[in-house]
């Protein structure tokens, strides 16, 4: 204020002061012209000292007043540049924290700051500034010219430049969009116009956009250009959800019309264009007179305004029926449907189908149910998705035990079956697609019923492709097979046991075509020409000389053999010789027997081959030794002659001339010396030719009349082997001149002792040969004796069935021809039985059968053998009980064991009646300072008749008797367990009463050389 006064008086006091000077001049002029001009009166210049004195005051308050106005203005700006420095502190932090990009710019686009979000958003790194670089450094030249436009528009005027949008690709190659406002404000430093620059990311918003503009694009694509018919309703006012349904039914026909349809519904309703429809009441379009419109508006608001797949019809303009296929939308607001969209589909020709399918499914499943074969349906998984009635009467099953369940642990097994192969495995491998082979095609499996009875069927498997060529699900046809398999296994079982055998034989063995080809060699046939492990098979005689010039001699005398006997046409023997590597010479008996087909062409020949080297060794050297004996006692001085059981086998010629008897004989077998000798003279020559006489006795003497006179003799005796007869050479001496005679007697006697030893070490030797021979002659009778009846009725039997089958085949029905297939099975199961046993038999007598003995678990062995004939014991009902306690071992051949631990309970299962009871014990005992385990088997069935127990054991007495089931035995197992046992070092025993049952005891040692 004091400031306004002063500018004032500077101001208006110099037009004062001259108003009054002025007004002064005026009235001097007036009133004395020689006054001066400026000449004032003493009051004005009072009044102007009082008035320059009163400024000068003023001024000096003034100034007064200024100089206090001044510091508090120092102080109130120091506050406003604190609170600038706070503002720009806080403007910075808002600077760099925004959300956006800022630039600031001048008017020609150089960049004079920005924040790091800016320098984010395109791409740079925080560590390079931008300043003073240009936005011709970011920006393309499209968005460059935005840029600049929006700078013009601002400096011609505008406030805030018109926003655009801008992209920028990235260094790392995505493009970003970016939303750009810009805006003028006045910077006193740069001295020009300057901008900011504001950049907003919207690239997810533009993303989004671009993503709803593409669905947009394909909704309005679909609507327009699909086949099914869209549309779209409303209602001229809200239906409240909250309305009984009825009264919201009767809203939206009264006040709904169609909104939006796609042309196809236009096209379905009549109407030329979409345009034309729309508007249309609801009424006019969906009739409350069809009860499937109405039922379809009444399920759509009873199910929360949604509806899917409903089923309406209308008839056409000649009455027939149009299915359409619907779904509804509802769309509810605030508690009211404010529109529903829908579409329908027009499905006369598939619900046509469908009825048709239908019919024709169930005529399908009535035969697929009535077919006589096992019709299943899985998925690549292995689940059940159908099966027949006929299957799952077949397999015992009902319906929810199979559907949905997998086939692998229900109708087919886990593990290894009888085939060999893995189940589980086999069906995985039809049913991966990747794996699946023409051969898999029609394959045959083992398969398990409810009960767990394994049966085979027959399957034809055709593979199901889904609408991209892979197959998703397999479709199987199954017959049953199981009595036919059963047959080929057993069948297949018998070829291989006979083959076995064949191995088994000590002979040599083959076959040949009717080209002389080899078709098969068993193991010794194979030794004897070097063979083993080349490729013999196909190749004739003559090939096979080009494997080892060796046997070129032997073969060429084999082909010219054969030629013989093709020639006879019938069984023909050879002798041949075949010289082995080492030179020895073996002698063979060779039986050639030829086969031929039906039609009288040739088959094959079957050729059997004996080794006979030590059998004719041996009648070599008894022909020899009988020769030697002949020559010696005819040789002899004395009356000479062998003895052979009373009757006199042959006499030199002293003996002849001394007994007449001897030389009027025709025979000298039919020389008795009962009929010549006293009954004295016959003991003392019986105790002579037995050495049956105390040694303490002379030897005694008989008395013969020689030429009208007695003559003593005393007998010397020697037991000899004359030609195949074990005898006595009886030596008679004159003894009436003994004196003459007695050192020539001497000097005889020690030659005949030198040569009663010579002898008695070739009767030993000829003894012990002619023992082992007839082991095995022993041993070859019973089984020739057992392959002639035993074996034959099988295979004849077989063989009959087999030709009587064939012959009947077409006329029989299918039970008669399981009843054919169900009595070969049986008659081939015995013969496989009885050539096991047979096998078995033969490797133990002729001592081939290996015995590898060690510690052996024997509960482990009672277990397996247990589950073994589990089955044969379920048929019958039979309870087999084990006590055999925990870690009891035995010292043993792990295969003898088995086999008559398999033997004893199968005997046990044969002769126990239905229901009966099988237990398995042991225990350790002790013998001779040794510990065995003793192992029974006891049964309560029928028993063994005692007239046969002490005889069952020995090899020249077969017993067999049918089981209680009408089980057919061989006769051997018993022999063959007593045989196995004692190669194990123990002891066969049985104690039985009939009809009470049987007890069968074996010890087994423990761990070898355990006390």
């Amino acid at each position: 204020m004091i400031a306004c006064f002063h500018f004032l008086f500077c101001f208006y006091f110099p037009s004062i002061l001259q108003q009054i000077k002025s007004s002064n001049a005026r009235e001097t002029t007036s009133n004395a012209s020689g006054y001066e001009i400026f000449n004032l009166e003493p009051t004005g210049a009072i009044a102007i000292f009082i008035l320059f004195t009163f400024l000068l005051l003023l001024s000096l308050v003034t100034l007064l007043l200024y100089i206090r106005n001044s510091k508090q203005e120092k102080r109130r700006i120091q506050s406003l540049l604190e609170e600038t420095k706070i503002r720009e502190r806080t403007l910075n932090a808002l600077f760099e924290s925004s959300p956006v990009g800022i630039v600031v710019s001048d008017s020609v686009g150089t960049i004079l700051s920005h924040n790091k979000l800016f320098l984010k958003f395109f791409g740079w790194d925080n560590s390079i500034g931008l300043s003073p670089r240009t936005f011709r450094d970011i920006f393309s030249e499209s968005h460059l010219q935005k840029v600049t436009t929006i700078i013009e528009e601002i400096r011609r005027g505008s406030s805030v430049g018109l926003p655009n949008e801008i992209s920028i690709l990235h260094p790392d190659g995505t493009a970003h969009w970016y939303y750009h406002i810009c805006t003028r404000f006045d910077n006193e430093f740069v001295g020009t116009d300057t901008f900011l620059h504001i950049f907003s990311d919207i690239t997810e918003q533009r993303n989004f956009e671009n993503k709803l503009k593409k669905e947009e694009e394909k909704y309005r694509t679909y609507v327009e250009l699909s086949s099914d018919a869209i549309w779209c309703f409303e209602s001229t006012e809200p239906i409240s959800t909250s309305l009984p349904i009825e009264e919201q039914m009767q809203m939206i026909f009264t006040k709904g019309f169609l909104a939006e349809c796609n042309q196809t519904f236009a096209n379905f309703y009549g109407f030329d264009d979409v345009l034309k429809a729309r508007g249309t009441k609801l009424s006019d379009i969906i009739s409350s007179e069809n009860a499937t419109k109405v039922a379809l508006v009444y399920n759509f608001i009873q199910n929360g305004y949604k509806l899917d797949g409903f089923l309406t019809t209308i008839q056409d303009k000649d009455g027939n029926n149009i299915y359409l296929r619907n779904s509804l939308f509802g769309i509810v607001e605030e508690g009211s449907l404010v529109r529903a969209w829908g579409a329908f589909q027009n499905v006369t020709e598939l619900i046509q189908l469908q009825n048709k399918y239908q019919e024709t499914a169930k005529r399908y499943k009535e035969l697929i149910d009535n077919i006589n074969s096992v019709v299943l349906h899985l998925n690549l998984n292995g689940d059940i998705l159908f099966i027949n009635q006929y299957g799952l009467k077949f397999f015992g099953y009902e319906p929810d035990e199979l559907i949905g369940k997998n086939v692998v642990g229900t109708i087919v097994p886990s593990g290894k079956s009888n085939s060999g192969e893995d189940s589980q495995t086999f069906i995985r491998r039809i049913l991966n697609h990747t794996e699946h082979t023409e051969q898999d095609e029609y394959a045959e499996s083992e398969n398990m019923k409810k009960d767990g009875t394994r049966v085979w069927l027959s399957w034809k498997n055709a593979p199901i492709s889904d609408d991209s060529g892979n197959y998703s699900e397999i479709l199987s046809v199954g017959i049953d097979i199981t009595e036919r398999k059963k047959a080929e296994i057993e069948l297949q079982r018998t070829w291989d046991l006979i083959f076995d055998l064949m191995d088994a034989l000590p002979d040599a063995v083959c076959f040949k075509d009717s080209e002389g080809r080899w078709i098969f060699a068993n193991n010794v046939m194979l030794k004897l020409f070097n063979l083993e492990g080349k490729k013999y098979k196909g190749k004739t005689d003559a090939e096979i000389i080009q494997l080892d010039e060796f046997y070129r001699s032997a073969l060429e005398t084999c082909i010219e053999s054969d030629r013989k006997t093709w020639e006879r046409g019938i069984a023909s023997h050879y002798e041949e010789v075949v010289t082995s590597k080492d030179g020895r010479e073996n002698i063979y008996d060779v039986v050639k027997v030829p086969i031929y087909n039906p039609d009288g062409t040739k088959q094959g020949l079957s050729v059997v081959a004996r080794n006979i080297t030590i059998q004719k060794i041996a009648l070599s050297a008894l022909q020899e030794s009988e020769e030697r004996y002949r020559k010696l006692v005819e040789g002899l001085p004395f009356p000479t002659f062998v003895l052979y059981g009373d009757n006199v086998i042959f006499a030199n010629r002293p003996a002849k001339e001394l007994f007449q008897k001897l030389s009027n004989s025709p025979s000298e077998y039919s020389f008795n010396v009962k009929q010549y000798f006293t009954n004295d003279d016959s003991s003392k020559i019986a105790k002579i030719a037995s050495n049956s006489y105390q040694s303490e006795e002379l030897p005694p003497e008989i008395s013969i009349e020689v030429g009208g006179e007695e003559r003593l003799f005393d007998i010397s005796s020697v037991p000899i082997l004359f030609g195949n007869k074990e005898s006595y050479l009886l030596v008679l001496n004159d003894v009436t001149e003994r004196k003459r005679y007695s050192e020539y007697l001497e000097e005889l006697s020690k030659k005949l002792q030198q040569q009663k030893i010579e002898l008695e070490n070739i009767n030993q030797e000829l003894a012990r040969k002619n023992q082992e021979l007839d082991e095995l002659n022993s041993t070859k009778d019973k089984f020739f004796s057992i392959i002639a009846h035993d074996l034959k009725n099988p295979i004849y039997g077989m063989k009959g069935l087999i030709n009587e089958f064939n012959d009947s085949f077409d006329m029989l029905n299918d039970a008669e021809k399981r009843e054919f297939v169900s009595a070969i099975l049986s008659s081939s199961s015995k013969l496989a039985d009885l050539l096991e046993s047979l096998l078995l038999w033969s490797r133990t007598q002729t001592r081939v059968l290996p015995y590898n003995p060690t510690d052996l678990d024997l509960r482990y062995l009672v277990e397996n053998s247990i589950s073994f004939c589990s089955q044969n014991a379920k048929q019958k009902d039979i309870v087999i009980l084990q006590r055999v306690e925990e870690n009891t071992f035995v010292y043993a051949d792990v295969g003898c064991v088995t086999t008559i631990l398999r033997n004893l309970i199968s005997n046990a299962i044969k002769f126990t009646n239905q229901g009966g009871l099988v237990r398995i014990s042991s225990e350790t005992i002790g013998d001779n300072g040794m510990r065995y385990e003793r192992v029974a088997v006891a049964d309560n069935g029928v028993g063994i008749p005692f007239e046969v127990q002490d005889k069952l054991l020995r090899l020249d007495f077969q017993y067999t008797s049918l089981g209680t089931s009408g089980e057919r035995g061989t006769g051997l197992g018993l022999i063959i367990i007593k045989e196995l046992v004692e190669l194990n070092g123990g002891k066969f025993w049985f104690e039985s009463k009939p009809n009470e049952g049987s007890i069968f005891y074996f010890t087994l040692p423990k761990k070898e050389g355990e006390k």
